[in-house]
């Protein structure tokens, strides 16, 4: 008697006088029907489990991206000196309020005194760019000014549907964070030298 491996019969092999062989009959076993359902009910619920999870990560992966992109967007508008769209852009997900038109102000002003004093940003470098949980995107880098490099801190919240700007930092003298950040940060692995 030999099994047919995947096929979950069993196949009774005859040999007759002249030593040929043939098969007998082909029996399949209701045990075998039975863990085929079984299996199949189970990798088919891990299969679910597995597509579910990549989906729900993959919805807050995007958020790295997304909030690169408006950091992005706000360092090209405030390069072209146009700082208005570079601070609406930056708030553009925020719900509308008092407090965000305040911030708002307060941001643009601190930017055009900036612009002012040390010219047009010419990049910015992430020193750390990270979602921090689910929710929150953390970003801490470098713009390079004309005259001297200023440190920004932004942070991210995501609510239900977009992420908004939760705080901003901007320090102008920033000796001290370039060199926190060279003592304590490793070099990115994109950079070439």
């Amino acid at each position: 008697m030999a099994t047919g491996g995947r096929s979950r019969a069993v196949i009774h092999l005859r040999s007759n006088v002249n030593g040929h062989v043939r098969i007998g009959r082909v029996r399949y076993c209701n045990q075998w029907r039975f863990m085929q359902f079984f299996i199949s009910k189970i990798d088919m619920r891990i299969i679910t489990i597995f597509f579910y999870l990549c989906v729900c990560t993959l919805s807050y992966a995007n958020g790295d991206d997304d909030c690169r992109a408006i950091i992005n967007s706000f360092f090209e508008d405030l390069g072209k000196n146009d700082i208005n769209a570079a601070t609406v852009k930056l708030f553009n997900n925020n719900l509308p309020s008092d407090k965000r038109a305040t911030l708002e102000l307060k941001v643009s002003e601190e930017l055009k005194k900036i612009v002012k004093n040390l010219g047009n940003p010419k990049g910015f470098d992430p020193v750390v760019a990270k979602l921090v949980g689910t929710r929150i995107f953390y970003c801490y880098g470098f713009a390079h000014f004309e005259a001297q490099e200023v440190r920004f801190e932004f942070i991210f919240y995501k609510n239900d549907k977009n992420w908004q700007l939760f705080n901003i930092n901007i320090e102008v003298d920033a000796t001290s964070d370039i060199r926190y950040s060279a003592l304590n940060f490793t070099e990115p692995e994109n950079n070439s030298k």
